[in-house]
Order: structure tokens, then C-alpha cells, then sequence
């Protein structure tokens, strides 16, 4: 990690024993650099101590969600709500997904997130998980005749999201 943000720092600070680096910059860094990385505000000296916490909550959500790329503190804030609310995210899962277990949880979990990331396209998220277009499309329909949650309405493709993201933060997915 160092070696790859090496180059745009002023100061770059190993912690002895653990994959965390502390940064300094003047410049920024690349768009692309294929691990997570939380960003603090640029801050006077003074303050410091603040950019490093935005820092560091940016860089939990980057891990947590395995987002290999720069994030910055305000950037994602639903994700942050997923981390810092688990008790809600538990509800959600249940019931998005405590109708299933197994194999076939983990499938139906797998489709949702993909339907949601394809923008409820079930062409592409097909595409995504390799399947024909229909399966998508059934799993979806079973999903909402077991549970009444229908992705094509703003406040259920929430729930289903942010279920989604739980498991994924909490390594269940």
C-alpha cells in the first residue's frame, strides 16, 4: 500500500505490523489505485486530527464494501448509515431474506444485488451473474410473492439494498 501511495505523498507513515498507512499530500492521488483508501479534507496542521477520523470512517466503508478505489468521508453516506446502524440492518435482512437459507439464500442475495446494481435491468444483471435473463426475473418474482417487496418500488429497493449491504459488511453475503 505505501509503495502505491508513495508518489503522491509529502509524508507517508507505516504502521508497523498492520496493512494501515497514514498519509500526507500535496497531490492528488490516482484515480485508479486498487485498494481502499479513505480520504480526509485537506485541513491546516491545526486540525489534522479531524481529516485523519474522516480518514479513517472513509477508509471502513472502502473495506467493508471491498470498494478498491479513493473514498471520501462524505462520499457514501448510505453505506456509512449500513455500518453504524446494524441493529436496522438485521431487520432487513430478516425481512428480505428470512424466508431462505443456505445456498439459496445466499443466490437470492447474490441476484438481488446484482438486479439493483443493473439498475433493476434484468438483462444485466444476468449478464453479471451469468444466467439466462429470465432467472432474474423469476427470482425476483418468487422474492415478492414470498415477501411482498417489490425492487420496482422506491422504498422496498431500498430495504433490499441496504440488506444487501449489511450482509456484505458483515461478511454473510
Amino acid at each position: 500500500m505505501e509503495r502505491t501511495l508513495r508518489p503522491h505523498t509529502a509524508a507517508c507513515l507505516a504502521e508497523p505490523g498492520t496493512d494501515g498507512v497514514i498519509a500526507l499530500t500535496t497531490r492528488p492521488l490516482p484515480a485508479q489505485v486498487a485498494l481502499p483508501v479513505g480520504l480526509g479534507p485537506a485541513r491546516p496542521p491545526a486540525r489534522l486530527r479531524e481529516s485523519l477520523a474522516e480518514a479513517e470512517r472513509a477508509d471502513e466503508v472502502a473495506v467493508a464494501f471491498g470498494l478498491d478505489r479513493c473514498v471520501s468521508g462524505g462520499e457514501l453516506p448510505l453505506h456509512r448509515a449500513v455500518l453504524t446502524l446494524r441493529g436496522i440492518g438485521e431487520q432487513l435482512v430478516e425481512r428480505c431474506f428470512g424466508h431462505t437459507a443456505g445456498e439459496r439464500r445466499a443466490t437470492l442475495v447474490r441476484t438481488v444485488g446484482a438486479y439493483l446494481a443493473a439498475d433493476a435491468n434484468a438483462e444485466q444483471a444476468a449478464a453479471a451473474l451469468f444466467v439466462h435473463p429470465n432467472t432474474p426475473r423469476y427470482r425476483i418474482r418468487a422474492l415478492t410473492a414470498a415477501t411482498g417487496l417489490d425492487p420496482a418500488r422506491t422504498e422496498d429497493a431500498l430495504a433490499l439494498w441496504w440488506a444487501v449491504r449489511h450482509l456484505e459488511a458483515t461478511g454473510q453475503s
